[in-house]
């Protein structure tokens, strides 16, 4: 494959070269590039690892089983995943601020204690409260589902099957497999069963969340091009009717990096968090390694540089 900067500068004479022909261009995934970004990734295993356990959703689910343990803990990862979207603050914030609300409440019963607490989380913080009752109706389908009776009684037991719990999340909210939330949910689990100390098998599939941060980084990475558009309107175009793509693209990058797309979520969702933060591409890196406590590292130096390479 040619250097990236060649590769770059060949792709905007073809782009240049349509529009001046009068040509349609349509979103499409650029397989090659996806293989190239795939293949950065090998070697720095260990940074995704160790930001894995420093991600604050992390963190949060940690604190709920170090004060609430497994069982209680796996209903109320679950349900909040299911939930968690259109956020009035950041999902980090959010997720942590469940955390420290549900562990300050007196200790649960039952299942119903739980759903009421939850329903109470929502209305009283307010932040969490565009389409709540739709919302509570996905809460109340979970929260009294046979599902949450097994996890209840069981709160491992999906760990050696991920997929599993995926599709029966998927038939309960009466949705697909692949949709953002449903993956989330799985995504959550899995870092429940890290933190029970049970053997998880990441295995079988499962793609990427397909969120404003995954679709943001398809197109700044140019593993999705042709975006006609301002980066906004394409972002919310692969969010729609071309979700598809962004599930192709990184499972290419997963395949070929060898790092099941559930833990590779973690790594696109911090650093974009972070060039959220600081809004200059350049600065990621640095802002990262500093955060985290990296050794420097020249191959996530190049892979970052990648990631936002082709921003519009």
């Amino acid at each position: 494959m040619p250097s990236s900067n060649l590769y770059f500068k060949e792709y905007r004479d073809y782009y240049l070269k349509v529009i001046e022909l009068g040509g349609v261009i349509v979103l499409f995934v650029d397989v090659e590039r996806s293989v190239f970004i795939g293949r950065l990734f090998n070697g720095v295993e260990e940074s995704i690892e160790k930001l894995v356990e420093n991600d604050p959703q992390y963190v949060a689910v940690k604190k709920l089983i170090e004060n609430l343990g497994c069982s209680v803990s796996s209903l109320l990862v679950i349900g909040n995943s299911i939930v968690s979207y259109m956020l009035n603050i950041r999902g980090e914030d959010y997720w942590l601020a469940f955390s420290q609300y549900i562990c300050s409440r007196e200790r649960f019963q039952s299942i119903l204690d739980l759903l009421n607490t939850h329903i109470n989380f929502l209305k009283n913080t307010r932040y969490n409260v565009f389409n709540i009752n739709a919302k509570i109706k996905r809460l109340h389908r979970f929260y009294k589902s046979i599902l949450a009776k097994k996890l209840y009684k069981n709160p491992t037991i999906y760990c050696e099957d991920l997929s599993l719990l995926n599709r029966e999340l998927a038939l309960i909210l009466k949705g697909k497999e692949y949709m953002k939330t449903i993956v989330f949910a799985t995504k959550m689990y899995y870092y429940l069963c890290r933190i029970c100390g049970v053997e998880v098998n990441v295995k079988g599939g499962l793609p990427i969340p397909v969120d404003r941060r995954n679709a943001f980084l398809s197109l700044t990475s140019c593993m999705i091009r042709d975006c006609r558009d301002t980066l906004r309107k394409c972002i919310e175009d692969l969010l729609s009717v071309n979700s598809g793509l962004v599930i192709e693209a990184w499972n290419i990058v997963c395949r070929e990096s060898k790092i099941p797309c559930l833990v590779l979520d973690t790594f696109t969702w911090l650093v974009t968090g972070i060039y959220r933060d600081v809004r200059e591409p350049g600065r990621v890196y640095g802002v990262l390694k500093e955060k985290y406590g990296f050794k420097r590292s020249m191959k996530l130096y190049e892979l970052i540089n990648e990631l936002f390479r082709c921003m519009y």
